[in-house]
């Protein structure tokens, strides 16, 4: 990486590895969702029949609660779709994908690859979010370009990074401190 003016330069070569990390950040929020509702039915079915071994009184049978597995299956079925949907799309993309080169000056992002040559103007992102590991620039909602933090040769250029996105972004910058 190189920085000259505002102007820092990257080179990457995402791995199957970084797509799964972003694939499954992305959907975080559904298989939080999924899996609360999952261990809500568990711990409501779980008290049923709890309850019905140890009440004398209430002769209810095991099978009365077998109807109450469908949503268990259907959200256990969810989350591992959602699981296997993610490791086969960072499978077949990493199988494609190019090194690529990043340019990010007071215009905006240039992108070149093999393939390809875009340039992008910071108006034209949504936001861009700071991970752990991670910058994720939106150009759509759910679509983001990631810029892993590895291919930064420093902390001091990773700052320099978010000072840059900072002042072209703003409040649209979710950056960690």
């Amino acid at each position: 990486m190189t920085m000259n003016n505002k102007s820092i330069e990257i080179s990457t070569n995402l791995t199957t590895e970084d797509l799964k990390r972003i694939g499954f950040r992305q959907i975080r929020t559904k298989l939080i969702i999924a899996g609360s509702m999952l261990f809500i039915f568990f711990v409501f079915i779980g008290l049923g029949v709890l309850l019905s071994l140890l009440s004398k009184k209430n002769n209810i049978p095991l099978a009365s609660f077998v109807p109450m597995l469908i949503p268990i299956g259907i959200f256990s079925f969810v989350i591992l779709s959602f699981i296997w949907v993610v490791t086969k799309q960072a499978k077949q993309l990493g199988e494609k994908i190019e090194q690529t080169k990043y340019i990010f000056n007071e215009q905006g992002v240039q992108t070149e690859s093999a393939s390809a040559f875009v340039k992008t103007s910071w108006s034209n992102f949504l936001k861009i979010v700071e991970s752990k590991t991670d910058f994720l620039l939106y150009t759509q909602k759910n679509i983001a370009i990631p810029i892993p933090k590895r291919f930064f040769t420093n902390e001091n250029q990773i700052t320099e990074f978010r000072n840059l996105i900072e002042e072209k972004l703003g409040k649209q910058a979710k950056l960690r401190k």
